[in-house]
């Protein structure tokens, strides 16, 4: 089943260009692509009406939540070339033999910047034998992977239930983090040439650690399919697995493809890990910002050692965020007043404020540890904290992920997830072009015997 599901990925990975949305006639006849015994029109468009049949009813309810939520605002006409860009990458190996002859392709679609779309879908039905509805999931993996950004993605079916709350690179039963990266680090997206899918993280004692993966590796295959042409989500959809299962990943280096096999474990990771360095100074490493993370942080602020403690260690090193709302409670818990993030969507803007009651006592010094892998709802409470003058932050430049996603259900199960809003710090800084700046610059060269974030840290706590 595990293959059958994989197989699906396949459907939009081969190269191709968009086509200009010019013609505006609803009928089209046979072309020179045409077999010579078609003598029916290559297709008949109608517009979306309320209830489309499948597999139409995809594609018309992913362009109604573009138009409607999208914090770009994209233009349909955008939309109509990435789809006729993704029908043209459809790859032939979604051909099946039982496919009818070909006919008339009835084609529903939102508007006439989208006759390209029919065309598209008829020529290649016509003269490939490839089915309609395979042709129709290509044209809306366009729209997602080449028409939005990096961070918005359509899981099919078979997909959609493998990501968790967070839809971040998490792939807790491989012990792994990763996400598409370009040659200087910046999010990116579909993984292509130039945007690899890359290890950002591998955890101590689980699956991938053992197998010898390490940061950095890139990801070229799952399963044996390609990675190229994916969105990143779509990806780490992929990677994911119940215990005992196995997946097959094939990694680039400079010594050639390397291919390994790694076995799902139900691995559960605390929120919060725990520990006091000296008795006046503590350690709390975030490993996500999932519903549990804010409370897990105030179980430990409240506790009679750290309330005796002159000084906190905040780690976010590694963390790929999740939750907003968790951010704007973990931050609060440090925080007096003020607001933690402002979001910008298609209808204005809002602030998300401090909420008040915060654990963390105001004579706490703080130090927050950042590296490229701390994103999103990590990189809001850094800059939270760093912008109040709560915390010094130490490391590296953060990830910059500045975009919102919201969940929306797609016909048959699937999931549509489409950034709805940008959020910047509480001075108005934007992390989505260079990441979050620390206050103090240490490179993450962590070793078994040297931590040199963690070290910085400690020295500035006096210790």
């Amino acid at each position: 089943m595990r293959r059958l599901a994989l197989a699906a990925l396949l459907v939009v990975t081969a190269c191709g260009q968009a086509a200009d949305p010019t013609s505006t006639t609803s009928s089209v006849a046979p072309t020179s692509t045409v077999s010579p015994v078609t003598t029916a029109p290559l297709y008949e468009q109608t517009s979306c009406p309320n209830a489309p049949p499948r597999p139409w009813s995809t594609l018309c309810r992913a362009h109604e939540l573009i138009l409607a939520h999208h914090v770009d605002a994209p233009e349909s006409s955008a939309l109509a070339a990435a789809a006729v860009a993704g029908v043209r990458r459809t790859s032939a190996s979604a051909a099946d033999s039982a496919v009818p002859a070909p006919s008339t392709v009835r084609c529903v679609v939102p508007d006439a910047t989208f006759q390209p779309v029919c065309e598209a879908i008829a020529e290649r039905h016509h003269s490939d034998g490839l089915p309609v509805d395979a042709l129709v999931e290509g044209a809306v993996q366009g729209m997602f992977r080449l028409g939005l950004d990096p961070f918005s993605a359509y899981l099919a079916p078979d997909f959609a239930d493998r990501l968790d709350e967070l839809g971040s690179g998490f792939v807790y039963s491989l012990g792994l983090v990763v996400g598409a990266r370009d040659s200087t680090g910046a999010a990116c997206g579909p993984v292509s040439e130039t945007c690899w899918l890359t290890v950002l993280a591998v955890f101590d004692f689980g699956p991938a650690e053992r197998a010898g993966v390490v940061t950095g590796d890139v990801i070229a295959a799952v399963d044996e399919i390609p990675t190229l042409g994916l969105a990143e989500a779509e990806v780490v959809a992929a990677l994911h697995g119940d215990a005992g299962e196995s997946t097959s990943i094939t990694l680039t280096r400079t010594t050639g493809p390397t291919l390994k096999v790694l076995t799902h474990e139900d691995i559960r990771f605390e929120p919060a890990e725990f520990m006091m360095v000296t008795s006046t100074i503590a350690y709390l490493r975030l490993n996500d910002f999932s519903q549990a993370a804010a409370q897990a942080v105030g179980q430990v602020l409240g506790l009679a050692e750290v309330e005796a403690a002159s000084g906190l260690v905040l780690d976010l090193r590694d963390n790929p965020g999740g939750l907003v709302l968790s951010a704007q409670a973990v931050a609060s818990q440090f925080l007096e007043s003020g607001i933690v993030l402002t979001e910008q969507t298609r209808t204005g803007a809002f602030d998300l404020p401090v909420i008040e009651g915060g654990l963390a006592p105001p004579g706490l010094d703080v130090i927050v540890l950042t590296n490229s892998g701390t994103a999103s709802a990590a990189e809001v409470v850094a800059a939270a904290l760093q912008a109040a003058g709560r915390a010094i932050v130490v490391g590296e430049p953060t990830f910059g992920k500045n975009l919102v996603q919201q969940v929306f259900s797609a016909p048959r199960g699937g999931e549509f997830r489409i950034s709805v809003a940008r959020w910047t710090g509480p001075t108005g800084i934007d992390v989505g072009v260079t990441g979050l700046q620390p206050d103090l610059v240490v490179d993450d060269v962590r070793t078994e015997e040297a931590d040199p974030v963690l070290a910085a840290a400690l020295e500035l706590l006096g210790f």
